[in-house]
Formats: structure tokens, C-alpha cells, sequence
């Protein structure tokens, strides 16, 4: 069962804090998609995953999502190239987490699920995380757990969506993987059905400064989006679902089926 966090009344917040519900926090990014999706691909995905798919199992408590990620990448996700990317500083996804969860430790919160949609932020959610837990100084303990979709997905389940030839999350960006979760979890946000079909010029294992046009497309995917589908969406998402769960199981108990 789902309650947001943002409709409860403070009576609300206790009852659900004593039934032990799992409070969980999205985090995104603003960050180009190309021209067929979104720039909150990276908010929507964890927060349709838990809201959809994930809350019938498990009694959830969703906070607003942190919709502000950490600098965009060229070689993840486009980088500095493209207009609207808004690539925020690492101290803007540092200390909203950490104050975050010192607010829920203050409260009496002991179940945080922090489930994160962009690459690029996992270090500093981590940091506002470990912040949090060193300057708290109540008697409350709380568990935080810090997940990330893509790694839920079976190496058969990529074999048989991309036949074999499956490139890698990195270059995946705004490509197969992302238009084809959108394509089921959400539909109504897909901007154009006219779904990218080119690769960056190279794709490089390193990073490099200044940004290079090269390992970009011109419409912003890393990669061709053309073989993108619900059934495919579909595919993902049980894996997701599946591992999601299992580890929701481990780490708090609760899931009920």
C-alpha cells in the first residue's frame, strides 16, 4: 500500500511510523533524454517502479522525490552539450539526503529506502547518507538501504532485449533500456514515437575534459532507441520487481505477496 508523504497529517506520519512502514526516497536529475523523452526520465523511472509496482507488496511511505541530480556526463549522459540538463553540484545532492535523513532519524524513522534513477549521483547520495548517520545523536537507529534499477536486470533478460548485443548501461542513455521502461510505466510522458536510430562516433571507457561532440549524438541518446517497447519495459521491470523485493525482504521484512 502507498501513502505520500507529502498528503499524510503529522497523526498520519506516527501511525504510519509505528506500523513500521518503509519510507522510501526517490532521486533523479533533470538531464536531456533526447528529443523523444523527457528531462525527469531519470525521476520517473525509481519513483513509477515503487509507486506502480512495488507498493502492493510493501507497505511504502513515498517521500516527494529529489528531482536535482549531480552533473550530467558526456559519456553517460550527454554532459554540458544540450539545453535543460541542469547539472547540479555535488553539495546539492549531498546535503538535501543528509538532512533528509537526519529529519527522519529526528522523527523516529527506521526504514529508509533511497532508490536512485541517475548514474551519476550514487556517491553522493552515499555521502549525505554516512553524514547523516555520523552527526545524528538521538537514541534513534535508523536502516538506510541505496538501490539502483538497472542492477536488478538479468544478463538473459539484456541478451534477449538487445539479442545478444547488449552495449553496456553507460551508452545505453535515453536509448532501448530507458524509452522501453517509460514505454511501461508511463506512456503519456513519451514526447515523440519517433525514437532515435544513430550511435555516438565512439564510446570510451575514460572520462575527458573539454567535452568532446563526438561521443554524443546529435539528438542526446547514446545509443538507438528503434527496437524500444512496452514488451520490453515489461521484460525489465519483472527482474526489477523481482530483486527489488527480495532484497526489500532481507534488509526489512514486511513484503507481503
Amino acid at each position: 500500500m502507498l501513502k505520500q508523504y507529502e498528503l499524510l497529517t503529522w497523526r498520519q506520519f506516527v501511525e504510519a511510523r509505528d506500523n513500521n512502514a518503509l519510507f522510501v526516497l526517490p532521486v533523479g536529475a533533470l538531464e536531456q533524454h533526447g528529443q523523444h523523452l523527457p528531462l525527469s526520465v531519470d525521476t520517473i523511472i525509481p519513483y513509477e517502479i515503487i509507486k506502480q509496482r512495488i507498493s502492493p507488496f510493501v507497505d511504502i511511505v513515498m517521500l516527494p522525490p529529489l528531482t536535482y541530480g549531480y552533473r550530467s556526463q558526456t559519456t553517460v549522459g550527454g554532459g554540458p552539450s544540450f539545453p535543460g540538463t541542469l547539472r547540479m553540484s555535488a553539495e546539492s545532492v549531498i546535503y538535501p539526503v543528509r538532512d533528509i535523513v537526519l529529519e527522519l532519524l529526528r522523527h523516529g524513522v527506521k526504514k529508509l529506502l533511497i532508490t536512485d534513477g541517475h548514474l551519476e549521483n550514487k556517491w553522493f547520495v552515499t555521502e549525505g547518507v554516512e553524514r547523516a548517520i555520523q552527526e545524528y545523536h538521538g537514541e534513534n537507529k535508523i536502516k538506510v538501504m541505496y538501490s539502483e534499477w538497472n542492477d536488478y536486470v538479468k544478463p538473459e533478460t539484456l541478451d534477449r532485449v538487445f539479442n545478444g548485443k547488449f552495449p553496456g548501461f553507460e551508452y545505453e542513455h535515453a536509448a532501448v533500456n530507458e524509452t522501453s521502461l517509460l514505454l511501461a510505466l508511463k506512456p503519456e510522458s513519451i514526447v515523440s514515437m519517433d525514437f532515435p536510430d544513430e550511435y555516438a562516433k565512439r564510446y570510451i571507457h575514460y572520462s575527458v575534459w573539454p567535452d568532446n561532440p563526438d561521443l554524443v549524438t546529435r539528438n542526446g541518446a547514446l545509443s538507438s532507441a528503434k527496437n524500444s517497447s512496452a514488451e520490453n519495459g515489461e521484460l525489465m521491470i519483472a527482474d526489477i520487481v523481482e530483486g527489488m523485493l527480495a532484497d526489500i525482504e532481507i534488509e526489512f521484512g514486511g513484503v507481503h505477496r
